[in-house]
């Protein structure tokens, strides 16, 4: 049986005493950008903008985006005039940080032994951070990209949810194949790794280093050494991820959006009515059929139920012609998706379980609809995937 086992970065795979890595950060960027603007005035806004890409909860802004929108209009500064004094702080001075982390052995035969067993590895990081800080941990950690084939690693640049948010480990799963199969979530933060792993049933693994203090009470923690052999002797327990509670029922259709805007971000429009080999769709009409089925029958659905308190089950049309630009159906698609989570998160609690009346006969509730939608989700993204 196939494994995706998602590895947290810091104090995981890589020893870093992150409130000491962090302090020598800030100064080391501070003092670079410093003949711009005061180190003070930079770690104000520099804070302020990394509070706004953990509080950002838009399937369709980019945690980068989140983080540019927020703090070059708090220095004064446009982007692209301290872009070049940036690439030369992580090129040269971000390395020398180096020597306050150490590489872990019993992290690097762990990962190993992943993908010798013929597991999916993702490096499942907080993603605050631009691609090559995170690439430069990892080489820090002996496990570089270059000579690691990881799935995914989660960077600020393609992820649009970070930790402690169940969303996090949601859009990992829209964005690497939400297969049947076993996930399991290695990390050392129980609020972090844990807690919001575990929220979207994802199995996980608490490291817990010799140096700490077991917390919190009566939670179950490891070492990394026993990993396999814990793994082995529990197989049984090992769960699919599943959307079962309204809190990760939100984080997987929030998700799905953040995936597709990943997966065709940029797309020229000449690709979008390409014929592909094997297939007797293109993006465009994939994508309109997705913005139908939001906009004329989930969130018709919803909008009638929120003011009626029940709901017929509706059926689409497909508006797929020649002369479809994907790349408005797909804005369509995001609004009608933002729109359908926006009443869900206005609806009580008690509501969800509420039985709604089915056109043609049976009844569901909004939970065992909502599910349907999911998996819905999780076919439109295999499709899209395939396609691309």
């Amino acid at each position: 049986m196939s494994i995706t086992l998602l590895f947290d970065l810091d104090d995981t795979l890589l020893t870093n005493p992150f409130e000491q890595f962090q302090t020598a950060y800030f100064q080391a960027l501070g003092q670079a950008l410093s003949s711009r603007v005061s180190p003070d005035r930079m770690l104000a806004c520099l804070l302020h903008a990394t509070r706004s890409m953990i509080r950002n909860t838009n399937p369709t802004i980019t945690l980068e985006h989140a983080f540019d929108a927020d703090f070059y209009p708090s220095i004064g500064i446009p982007k692209d005039e301290l872009h070049p004094i940036l690439i030369k702080f992580y090129e040269e001075v971000f390395p020398s940080l180096q020597p306050i982390t150490s590489p872990r052995k019993d992290a690097i035969e762990c990962v190993e032994r992943a993908f010798q067993r013929g597991y999916r590895v993702v490096v499942a990081t907080n993603p605050l951070f631009p691609v090559t800080a995170i690439h430069q941990r990892l080489a820090w950690a002996n496990l570089p990209v270059i000579k690691y084939p990881y799935h995914l690693v989660t960077t600020y640049e393609n992820f649009h949810f970070s930790k402690p948010s169940p969303e996090y480990y949601a859009e990992i799963l829209a964005k690497i194949g939400w297969n049947d199969e076993p996930v399991v979530m290695i990390g050392n933060s129980y609020e972090d790794d844990i807690l919001p792993a575990q929220a979207i049933g994802i199995t996980t693994y608490h490291i817990h280093h010799s140096s700490e203090i077991q917390k919190p009470a009566g939670v179950g923690s490891h070492s990394l050494e026993n990993f396999y052999p814990w793994l082995d002797t529990h197989l049984e327990q090992r769960t699919l991820p599943k959307p079962e509670t309204p809190t990760a029922m939100l984080a997987f259709l929030k998700a799905t959006p953040a995936a597709i805007d990943t997966l065709l971000r940029n797309m020229p429009d000449s690709t979008w009515m390409n014929a592909f080999p094997g297939k007797q769709s293109n993006l465009a009409a994939l994508v309109c059929h997705l913005r139908d089925r939001e906009v004329e029958i989930n969130l018709a659905q919803l909008k009638h139920f929120s003011k009626n308190k029940e709901a017929v089950i509706l059926h689409g049309t497909d508006r797929v012609n020649p002369n479809n630009i994907g790349g408005q159906a797909l804005a369509e698609f995001y609004q009608a998706r933002l729109e359908v989570i926006q009443i869900l998160h206005s609806l009580p609690l008690e509501n969800w379980n509420t039985t709604t009346l089915q056109a043609g006969g049976g009844s569901t509730s909004i939970m065992e609809w909502i599910e349907t939608v999911i998996a819905q989700d999780r076919i439109f993204l295999e499709e899209i995937r395939s396609i691309i």
